[in-house]
């Protein structure tokens, strides 16, 4: 997992020379699907997990693991989290793909069951793209523990989330926490500050970019009627100083709405 490529090398050459990781029909490292799960338990602060739930996530990391041959998982228990690698030797991306996602839901699902007496704890799991190198399992472990994040930052209700599926957020992710900040719209940030008593009108923006500019659909998702869906938007531009008739307008609006989400949890 080290973001240098020599020791990368190294690792892979070693996992391969020592039986410990399938190899592909190409070479000792090529043709493999390496796809890399993510698992965590509390808030995705970052903060060391309490021992019961690290104890309860190695627990359903091994669980899952175990799916597979003794050569094609390799795992990984962090302080807050923990790491499954999925080695697929001349497995299509698809199926290798697929074969991830399973073992995720099979990791959540006996992660919760480990946790049964703890209800205020709650899983997330991400899941990072397929590679085809053994040397690239990094990479598909960033974009896991990515996945995992964003999923904590949004508030997602998915247990399982994938990184190709992140649409927007696996670019907007990669900005630092300041960089996120200076790119959002001042009068966006205006909408969002707590005290503003504005957040109904925040809420009807993204709702009705969310929804392409649908406006029927966008006030049935917020049950109220479309009169005051408009009267929202106008009030929205009038604070904002945006035109949603202006494709550039709407685009800085949606995307400072959704960096607002992946504030840092608390």
């Amino acid at each position: 997992m080290s973001t240098d490529p020599v020791l990368r090398a190294e690792a892979a050459r070693m996992l391969v020379e020592e039986g410990l990781a399938a190899t592909g029909s190409a070479d000792a490292v090529d043709g493999v699907a390496v796809v890399a799960v993510v698992g965590t338990v509390g808030s995705g602060s970052g903060e060391p997990l309490p021992d019961e739930q690290r104890l309860a996530l190695h627990i359903a990391v091994d669980h899952a693991r175990r799916r597979l041959a003794p050569t094609h998982a390799l795992s990984l228990t962090r302080p807050d989290h923990a790491l499954l690698l999925s080695i697929r030797p001349d497995a299509g991306d698809e199926e290798a793909a697929r074969g991830a996602e399973e073992m995720a839901d099979v990791l959540c699902q006996r992660l919760r069951a480990e946790l049964h007496s703890d209800p205020t704890a709650v899983c997330r799991v991400g899941v990072g793209r397929v590679h085809r190198r053994l040397t690239e399992a990094a990479a598909s472990y960033a974009e896991a523990r990515q996945a995992a994040e964003v999923a904590w930052a949004t508030g997602s209700g998915e247990a399982v989330t994938t990184h190709a599926r992140l649409g927007v957020y696996a670019l907007l992710a990669k900005l630092s926490p300041a960089e996120r900040a200076e790119s959002m719209h001042p009068g966006v940030r205006g909408l969002l500050q707590p005290h503003s008593g504005l957040p109904e009108l925040a809420e009807t923006l993204g709702t009705y970019l969310d929804e392409a500019g649908d406006a029927r659909r966008a006030a049935a998702r917020l049950h109220i009627h479309r009169s005051t869906l408009y009267n929202r938007l106008r009030r929205a531009e009038e604070l904002t100083g945006l035109s949603l008739s202006r494709g550039d307008d709407r685009l800085i609006a949606h995307l400072s709405l959704k960096i607002a989400q992946l504030r840092d949890p608390p």
